[in-house]
């Protein structure tokens, strides 16, 4: 549908999900909206039912309506399961601003498929595997004046592995990014792919791996 559809949630409001289940935001051609805009004092919670198990997470797809759709002192907690994270972006640019995100069994954050959202003065902690995970097209999301503690690999923001064949900036982060594997810029015959590196911006490699300019 060319109208959003959109869900408001008010402070305070608590929501528990089964192992399974998810918030999806967006399918398809069907445009979606997540208005989820606590306080300081009544943050909106988001967890899982049961104690033992997690659920998926909150879930943006690519019709997600960007310029509505806002997580805000809120808390996202025990998602991650089957690999996703407690937030998962694709193609969808959100912002996520003074919100807990914690105790996924992988990322706080997963952003594919030319996700750039603003993630702003979040506390982000005790996720299984990393603060977060962003495929090479979502080098562009900023993430600015958030607090890390507890996330696995060393509270940096980890790179997936491959090629970058279109044109791309890797933003300054609050945090280093940590590469997967060996990452290549290869554009083709007739477009060149172009690796811009903001001032401050800081890339670890593990050993063994590497930077491929045209390889």
């Amino acid at each position: 549908s060319s109208t959003p559809a959109v869900l408001t949630i008010e402070p305070g409001t608590e929501i528990r999900f089964p192992n399974g289940t998810s918030l999806s935001i967006g399918s398809s051609t069907n445009l979606g909206a997540l208005i989820a805009q606590g306080t300081p004092a009544l943050p909106i919670l988001f967890t899982r039912t049961q104690s033992n198990i997690n659920w998926y997470g909150i879930f943006f797809n690519d019709t997600t309506v960007d310029q509505t759709s806002i997580l805000e002192h809120a808390i996202v907690e025990y998602g991650g399961y089957s690999g996703w994270a407690n937030v998962t972006m694709t193609s969808s640019n959100p912002t996520v601003r003074n919100t807990i995100l914690r105790n996924s069994l992988t990322y706080g954050l997963r952003l594919s498929s030319n996700a750039s959202p603003l993630v702003e003065m979040n506390t982000i902690q005790d996720n299984t595997q990393a603060v977060a995970f962003l495929d090479l097209s979502s080098i562009g999301a900023t993430f600015t004046g958030n607090t890390y503690s507890g996330n696995g690999n060393g509270n940096n923001l980890l790179l997936e592995s491959g090629t970058l064949s279109q044109s791309r900036t890797l933003k300054e982060a609050d945090a280093p990014y940590q590469a997967t594997s060996s990452i290549t810029i290869a554009g083709t015959s007739t477009i060149p792919a172009v690796l811009t590196i903001e001032p401050g911006t800081e890339i670890r490699f593990g050993s063994n791996l590497g930077l491929y300019i045209g390889s």
